[in-house]
């Protein structure tokens, strides 16, 4: 794992995952979860359930993944989270 892409892909993870929170609790009612996590290889988008909308659970999670809308306020929140101003602080002098 690269030690300076880590907080990165763990921000774009949390967001993703964040952008999905409504939509991920209607799948879990429907007996429908995922999860979508980084390695050090990429990301990985696991989903279990057995419902006749899981197709449409993974397209509406890779959706998510390939065109991701980021609010400005919830990514300056997970990025205090992840601690991202440890790896790359703005302020070097």
């Amino acid at each position: 794992m690269n030690v300076c892409t880590h907080p990165v892909r763990r921000i774009y993870t949390d967001i993703v995952n964040d952008s999905l929170t409504e939509f991920s609790y209607d799948a879990d009612l429907a007996g429908l979860s995922y999860s979508f996590t980084s390695h050090s290889t990429g990301f990985n988008v696991a989903t279990s359930g057995y419902n006749d909308k899981m197709s449409a659970l993974v397209g509406h999670v890779l959706e998510k993944v390939k065109a991701l809308v980021v609010d400005p306020q919830r990514l300056e929140v997970i990025k205090d989270e992840v601690g991202f101003a440890t790896f790359y602080p703005t302020d070097l002098s």
